[in-house]
């Protein structure tokens, strides 16, 4: 099993599952499929309205070329808008449950999507995706050119039950499905671990607000968190009980 250490800002050390090779190729051939069935349906639509007509199509007059670049345009940023507002994810990663992660431990931001989304002429399109395919086998951390450029990796998402129990009443606090990784109700773990031990709390406070950013970005919660104020051990407790109540349920 190959694994990606991240050492945070605060000096978190958190350790992620590389996501498999074959989940990345099964990602990309959803992705695929998604795209060549949109472009078909795009390209049929046009054809019923009237307004696409390959006959009128002149490559020397641009004007005749707008049907075709309305197809190819969504086509062609599928990835980079999917990444960026499903916080690493396309429809394709989804369902394989990998995501896309900055290697700092920070939210993804999106000069890191772009600078995937670009590269990705050289990983995929140039040479049918060998150079991608020999750097994701071959690397310990699985990245490719474009990860690799973007200070990027793509995980395992799994969610994962947390060491907590809940009865069978439980009512969430915050999320309303079980979301985290087995990483995040680790870490999260740890940190109240240490705390019960009589650790230092300001300390923990710190680590628990970098795991408490990663989670509030990742899940969208920022009304949520907002109602915790600085207390991010709090947050992140309740979102680690919420995840294990609504796992047992």
């Amino acid at each position: 099993m190959r694994t990606i250490n991240i050492t945070t800002v605060h000096n978190v050390n958190i350790t992620y599952k590389a996501a498999p090779l074959g989940s990345r190729i099964l990602a990309w051939g959803i992705d695929s499929a998604l795209l060549m069935f949109t472009g078909i349906f795009i390209m049929v639509l046009l054809l019923i309205t009237s307004e696409l007509n390959f006959d009128k199509i002149n490559f020397n007059r641009p004007s005749t070329l707008l049907p075709l670049f309305f197809i190819a345009l969504p086509l062609m940023l599928y990835n980079l808008l999917c990444e960026i507002g499903m916080k690493g994810q396309t429809i394709g990663k989804n369902i394989m449950k990998i995501r896309v992660i900055s290697l700092d431990g920070s939210p993804l931001s999106i000069g890191q999507c772009l600078i995937r989304w670009t590269m990705r002429i050289i990983d995929l399109h140039i040479s049918s995706g060998l150079p991608a395919i020999l750097t994701i086998a071959f690397k310990e951390s699985g990245q490719r050119i474009g990860d690799i450029a973007a200070k990027t990796a793509v995980i395992e998402d799994l969610p994962a039950k947390a060491p907590v129990t809940a009865g069978s009443t439980f009512k969430p606090g915050i999320l309303e499905t079980p979301c985290l990784t087995s990483t995040e109700s680790s870490t999260i773990q740890k940190i109240i671990t240490f705390v019960s031990n009589g650790g230092n709390r300001t300390v923990a406070e710190d680590y628990a607000k970098q795991i408490r950013d990663i989670i509030v970005d990742r899940y969208s919660l920022q009304e949520r968190s907002a109602e915790f104020g600085d207390k991010s051990i709090d947050f992140i407790e309740t979102v680690l009980r919420d995840h294990t109540g609504l796992s047992a349920d």
